[in-house]
């Protein structure tokens, strides 16, 4: 196939109200309009019943423009941050 990164982005909420998993299907829809491929989440505790999302998703070995899809994701109503934690190389 070709070489790919796995990228795992970090979200934040605004409020311990918000559901993630609500969250998650928006990044979902962003990550394919960019070009990526969602492999999976999880739910992280912070702190005082804050949780995070982390969310990892496959992308062509190719420069992106994170600064653009942060500031798609950040845009969802109850997103207070984002942030990219992790990339990694995969070959497929």
């Amino acid at each position: 196939m070709g070489r790919y990164v796995v990228i795992t982005l970090k979200i934040s909420p605004n409020d311990v109200d918000i559901d993630l998993e609500k969250v998650n299907e928006k990044v979902k829809d962003i990550i394919k309009n960019f070009g990526g491929q969602y492999l999976s989440h999880e739910i992280q505790p912070i702190a005082f019943g804050l949780n995070s999302l982390n969310v990892k998703f496959l992308y062509p070995d190719q420069e992106f423009n994170e600064e653009e899809l942060l500031n798609q994701i950040n845009s969802i109503e109850g997103v207070s941050s984002s942030e990219v934690i992790s990339v990694s190389l995969a070959q497929l």
